[in-house]
């Protein structure tokens, strides 16, 4: 995520928790094993965007464009990927592109 001086030390535990939640999924066995904690950020900011897209529209959209992503991430659903995945330093770069405050932005 975007940088910010308040918020250093909490997006470094996010990050820290996003990495171990990933790592026991794919031990587990139920979480595609080419996730990667920026593929989560990405899909987690940009839900953002649905979510304050549809608020005041359609209350509830969120849950069904939360529920395509999750299931996209099943190992039982798993397709080979037509890109590899972000890097952290790309993930950064593309959501300060926006303005990291902004409408999606953090």
């Amino acid at each position: 995520m975007p940088e910010s001086a308040c918020l250093a030390g909490t997006q470094t535990r996010i990050r820290e928790l996003a990495e171990h939640i990933v790592e026991r999924a794919q031990q587990q066995g139920s979480l595609r094993p080419d996730l990667t904690p920026e593929d989560l950020a990405f899909v987690v900011w940009s839900h953002g965007c649905v979510t304050e897209a549809t608020h005041a529209i359609a209350p509830d959209a969120w849950r069904r464009h939360l529920y395509l992503p999750l299931d996209g991430f099943r190992t039982d659903r798993a397709h080979p990927l037509p890109a590899p995945p972000l890097t952290e330093e790309q993930l950064h770069r593309a959501m300060t592109s926006l303005g990291g405050n902004g409408a999606c932005g953090v």
